[in-house]
């Protein structure tokens, strides 16, 4: 584990979608810290890959080199509030069949930021591999929870680097 950081995973099925990964993550850093960390270029490269770019508007797409699974992944960013929420459904280049829905919240805690990602598969989707094995739905939910726990991981470390960096004032905004 991460110093500064304090994990927590869930696994469960939807009413509204797909089987859902969630994890929620403590990070030693203020909200606005994590927020930068989450939208901006350098932090994006931290987190998602270089050259990783998140717009800044419902709509605008979104351009992803993920350096966990190796995959270029594009997207449409459905969902902004900023400094608080973020949204959007992304895909890998080569499968816009296989499109998630990632929503990234923050809340302030005591000790700094918590974030919550939970990704889930549209309904849609979720009709097309119906008739498959409940294990297969298992195996497809417990590598996406993986992914995010390093994408996480990463995440943090990337606002240490952008603290020290000169961009915000230390753990919990100090």
């Amino acid at each position: 584990m991460v110093k500064g950081m304090n994990n927590t995973v869930q696994e469960r099925e939807s009413e509204q979608a797909a089987p859902e990964a969630v994890v929620r993550v403590d990070i030693d850093a203020a909200p606005d810290d994590v927020w930068h960390a989450l939208t901006s270029d350098d932090g994006l490269a931290g987190w998602l890959g270089e050259g990783s770019t998140i717009g800044s508007y419902v709509g605008d797409d979104i351009d992803v080199r993920d350096v966990v699974t190796g995959q270029r992944k594009r997207g449409v960013l459905d969902e902004v509030s900023p400094g608080h929420r973020l949204g959007y459904t992304w895909w890998p280049e080569t499968a816009p069949e296989d499109a998630t829905r990632v929503a990234i919240s923050i809340e302030p805690t005591r000790a700094g930021t918590r974030v919550t990602v939970v990704e889930s598969r549209p309904r849609a989707a979720t009709a097309s591999i119906s008739g498959a094995p409940s294990t297969k739905a298992a195996i497809r939910t417990t590598q996406i929870t993986a992914d995010w726990l390093w994408r996480t991981a990463l995440l943090t470390i990337s606002c240490r680097t952008l603290q020290f960096a000169g961009h915000g004032g230390g753990p919990r905004g100090q």
